[in-house]
């Protein structure tokens, strides 16, 4: 079975740290790349030198806004069809309509603990789960 290679643009380190850590629980082979900014991920997705199966993103994050770097990303021909998920901390009752309008695949709001997060990576990974606002 071939990796699911994913993405992960978060500036918060302990939050990416969390992440790493539920994808290995999810028991799935996978490669991981990270981001700190929606700048440098555009940068690097744009060099053409590597295509994620999957990407997840932060909702807020320095430097470029989120919802710009997805804009930026699905104007990029070769990740038309890559699936990207964006998460936050925080929950606003526009957040989930606004990453929608910015053609994101799933929104989810960053669960507490890491079983949770694992449980919501492999449903994602697995094509078992199609709709938008997860939980």
């Amino acid at each position: 079975m071939k990796p699911k290679v994913c993405f992960l643009i978060d500036d918060d380190n302990e939050d990416a740290e969390i992440f790493g850590y539920a994808l290995e629980g999810t028991g799935l082979l996978y490669s991981l790349n990270t981001a700190a900014n929606g700048k440098d991920a555009i940068a690097y997705l744009s060099s053409g030198e590597y295509m994620p199966d999957y990407i997840f993103m932060d909702l807020v994050m320095p430097g470029m806004p989120a919802l710009e770097c997805l804009a930026t990303m699905r104007t990029m021909p070769l990740l038309h069809q890559v699936p990207i998920i964006v998460s936050s901390s925080s929950y606003y009752l526009t957040s989930d309509e606004l990453v929608l309008k910015a053609n994101a695949t799933h929104f989810f709001v960053k669960p507490v603990n890491i079983e949770h997060l694992t449980r919501i990576i492999i449903k994602i990974l697995e094509g078992k789960e199609s709709s938008f606002l997860l939980e």
